[in-house]
């Protein structure tokens, strides 16, 4: 008899420590090993505007939670960057997880797969916003400096860097600007 071949792997259960794959942190309800879109994945799968997510089931299946930033001091500020604006992209269309994954940036500048023939990033600039000023991948961004409580996330299961990211409050604690405080009340 001939065994059909499983082309899925099994799903890999977070252990309660959590794990950082890849400077992610996987929500507890999500698994390690997932298949995206006919790709196997291995942690959190990047959304292209400088957050990650992660799948609750070996096959993403429409579960999902947003991964954190690993911050490997648990007692000194965490220092992350985030890109400015969070959702630039160039003349072209293309945010900056183009140019890292793509390999056009590195931090110090124009990337391996940048083309000479291409020009300079300032070509394809978005109200004089260029991707070396704009993408952390590309040495821009901006630095965020925060202190935050280990392991802890909201009754959502989302963590401080998302709230970061979606500037649901400031680096002092306070409401930030995307923080719908009307109609989700206060923290």
């Amino acid at each position: 008899a001939v065994m059909p071949v499983q082309t899925t792997a099994p799903p890999t259960p977070v252990p309660p420590e959590r794990l950082c794959i890849d400077g992610w942190l996987l929500p507890r309800m999500c698994v390690s090993s997932w298949s995206y879109q006919g790709r196997a994945v291995s942690g959190c799968e990047s959304d292209g505007r400088g957050r990650a997510w992660c799948s609750h089931d070996a096959t993403y299946s429409g579960s999902w939670s947003w991964c954190d930033l690993c911050d490997s001091s648990t007692e000194s500020p965490a220092t992350s960057c985030l890109n400015s604006p969070l959702d630039w992209v160039d003349s072209d269309g293309s945010p900056c997880s183009d140019y890292v994954e793509q390999g056009w940036c590195v931090s110090t500048g124009h990337g391996d797969e940048w083309h000479e023939a291409w020009g300079s990033f300032d070509k394809y600039a978005v109200d004089g916003v260029a991707a070396d000023s704009a993408c952390c991948g590309c040495g821009g961004g901006q630095e965020s400096t925060c202190i935050d409580t280990p392991g802890w996330f909201d009754s959502a299961g989302e963590g401080c860097t998302l709230y970061m990211n979606r500037r649901w409050c400031t680096s002092t604690g306070g409401y930030g600007e995307g923080w719908k405080r009307a109609e989700w009340g206060s923290f």
